[in-house]
């Protein structure tokens, strides 16, 4: 398995995060076959540059497997895929990372968004971890929503070098008052504004537990 420290760093935050209740169910359909997959891959000595190897042989149940596991919408084509990609379909959700540095997680043809940006700081990961594992899954999205790095889409629309945003305290306060707290010409619902209420909560009682440690 790839062994960089950043990749290792984001493996601890990420396996602390918990699954939706959606997602672990359809997971949980194929969670021993996944296993023993996943087990080959980890014996094989899993790595970008053999994971497109790996994939090619496997059985097409097993591809089926990765499909349901990852939530793809379509059948898994190894040859379209990039190095990135079959690695990621090959791990768990917390172990799916951003190699190449664009800002997307490739997994299989998709590309997915992290759900722990890059630029996002070590004191703030942990508190908003927490928090989504105590939110329900529609203020989970609405949280989600306030980390997503626009100069992902701006990289890609100017087709230049992705840079990360800088996501700390003061960002995400930024992005909830500006929620509850509408700007001129800008509108917020209630309900989304109860959402926002309810993350700052949770968040603020998380970040200053963790300060206090």
């Amino acid at each position: 398995m790839e062994i960089s420290s950043a990749y290792q760093k984001n493996i601890s935050f990420l396996k602390e995060l918990k699954p939706t209740a959606d997602r672990a169910k359809v997971q949980a359909e194929v969670s021993d076959s996944f296993e023993e997959i996943y087990k080959k891959a980890v014996d094989s000595d899993i790595k970008l540059d053999n994971s497109k190897e790996f994939l090619s042989k496997l059985s097409s149940d097993e591809l089926q497997v990765l499909q349901q596991y990852t939530s793809l919408a379509t059948p898994i084509n190894v040859a379209k895929l990039s190095s990135e990609g079959a690695y990621n379909l090959l791990m768990h959700d917390y172990e799916k990372f951003d190699f190449n540095n664009d800002g997307m997680v490739q997994n299989g043809e998709a590309n997915t968004g992290p759900v722990i940006p890059s630029g996002m700081s070590d004191d703030v990961k942990e508190a908003y971890i927490k928090t989504l594992n105590s939110l329900n899954d529609e203020d989970r999205l609405n949280a989600m929503s306030l980390t997503i790095d626009l100069n992902i889409f701006n990289s890609q629309q100017n087709n230049t070098a992705y840079e990360s945003t800088k996501i700390d305290f003061d960002y995400i306060k930024t992005m909830v008052d500006n929620i509850i707290h509408p700007l001129p010409m800008a509108t917020s619902s209630d309900e989304l504004k109860d959402s926002m209420k309810r993350f700052w909560n949770l968040f603020m009682s998380n970040y200053e537990a963790e300060d206090k440690a």
